[in-house]
């Protein structure tokens, strides 16, 4: 009897890790230290030379049959620069007909298209475009249909409780173009565009945000990857960022961990220029 239990015992827990077998966890650890633009009302620790940032992602997914898969994601960030986390949390359908997800997640115009201006390798140091931030809605209950990919061309609706966006993207031959607009419960329209083409290691990048307010910045990037090491430049023309600038060095010292200098020159004010070395573990 005492061998049958054993044995039971022992299978069962042989057996347990296959039912999480469609389960993934994923995330990174970011610590940088140096001299940071300390005027943001907002950060909790203006005066530390020293910033983390955290992500970790549970995955999942489920084969339904006849071509129709299931899945989800919860995703927590955490900086002690804000001493705040967000959170993502969405479960997606796909299939023939495309990909449906819903939940708490970024709109597409923000994960996707005006998320393309940055190629540093920081966290803290960013000339990102912020314009029009203000009206793109935040993670928010949100669905989103991303239809069958045609040629290289893919279709994208989402709405949410304050804002309805389109976009269309195209991915082929080393050139990625994104497009989307974004209409908010005020009725204000944010528009963007992204284009990014790469070749032999080197990366070109241009996106243009019009924030319906008068606002019409656009970011320049440009990248190349030679071996273990990236060297990064951008700029903003026009907008809240107007002439803002940031040099990357990144040495890879292994497929998930890299380490890095950063300069970033803020043109408005010569004080707020900042130099950060880093080091990023992906797992």
């Amino acid at each position: 009897m005492k061998k049958t239990i054993i044995a039971a015992s022992i299978a069962a827990l042989v057996a347990a890790p296959a039912a999480f077998a469609e389960v993934s966890i994923s995330g990174a650890v970011q610590i940088e230290g140096g001299e940071f633009d300390d005027t943001n009302a907002s950060d909790t620790t203006a005066d530390s030379d020293i910033r983390t940032k955290s992500d970790i992602k549970f995955s999942g997914s489920e084969d339904l049959g006849n071509g129709m898969k299931a899945g989800f994601a919860i995703v927590m960030t955490a900086d002690n620069q804000t001493d705040s986390g967000t959170e993502d949390k969405f479960v997606t359908l796909s299939g023939d007909f495309g990909t449906i997800k819903a939940g708490n997640f970024e709109m597409y115009i923000e994960s996707s298209v005006t998320a393309m201006a940055a190629n540093d390798a920081s966290h803290d140091v960013s000339n990102e475009i912020s314009d029009g931030e203000a009206t793109i809605a935040a993670s928010a209950q949100t669905v989103q249909y991303r239809s069958p990919s045609f040629n290289g061309v893919t279709v994208v609706a989402q709405t949410a409780d304050n804002a309805d966006s389109m976009g269309i993207e195209y991915s082929g031959n080393g050139l990625t173009v994104k497009a989307a607009t974004e209409t908010s419960g005020s009725g204000r329209d944010v528009d963007a565009i992204a284009v990014s083409y790469t070749m032999d290691g080197l990366t070109g990048t241009v996106v243009n945000v019009d924030d319906g307010n008068g606002a019409d910045p656009t970011w320049y990037g440009v990248s190349y990857a030679m071996g273990n090491n990236k060297i990064a430049y951008s700029k903003v023309d026009g907008g809240s960022s107007d002439g803002d600038s940031t040099l990357s060095f990144t040495h890879s010292l292994s497929k998930r961990t890299n380490v890095y200098l950063v300069l970033g020159t803020d043109d408005s004010n010569s004080q707020d220029d900042e130099t950060v070395v880093g080091i990023k573990h992906s797992f």
